[in-house]
C-alpha cells in the first residue's frame, strides 16, 4: 500500500479600505526618507483596531514612524502603520 501526501498552501493578502474620512496630510517621514501620508495616533489606532496607547507604545518602541508638528501635534506615518499591520505587529 502506498501513501499519498497532499500539501496545501494557502496565501492570504490583506486589503485596507477606508470607509470614513480621515484627516490625512502629506509630510516627510525621516525614517522612510520619503513623502508619506500622516494620520493622528487616534486615527492610526482606529485603522489598526487597537487603542491609541498601543499606537504610542509602538511608536516609542520604533515599530511605527512618528513625528511632531511645530505646534506639538503628534502624527504617525501611514506607510509604517501599513507595513506593521502586514508584518502582524
Amino acid at each position: 500500500m502506498t501513501r499519498k501526501i497532499i500539501e496545501i498552501t494557502v496565501e492570504t493578502e490583506r486589503l485596507l479600505i477606508f470607509h470614513r474620512q480621515f484627516r490625512m496630510w502629506r509630510a516627510w517621514c525621516v525614517s522612510c526618507a520619503c513623502d508619506v501620508e500622516m494620520v493622528s495616533p487616534v486615527e492610526a489606532a482606529s485603522l489598526a483596531g487597537v487603542s491609541p496607547s498601543i499606537i504610542h507604545q509602538r511608536a516609542q518602541a520604533g515599530k511605527l514612524h512618528s513625528g511632531c508638528t511645530a505646534e506639538g501635534e503628534v502624527f504617525i506615518c501611514l506607510k509604517s502603520l501599513c507595513e506593521a499591520e502586514h508584518a502582524g505587529l
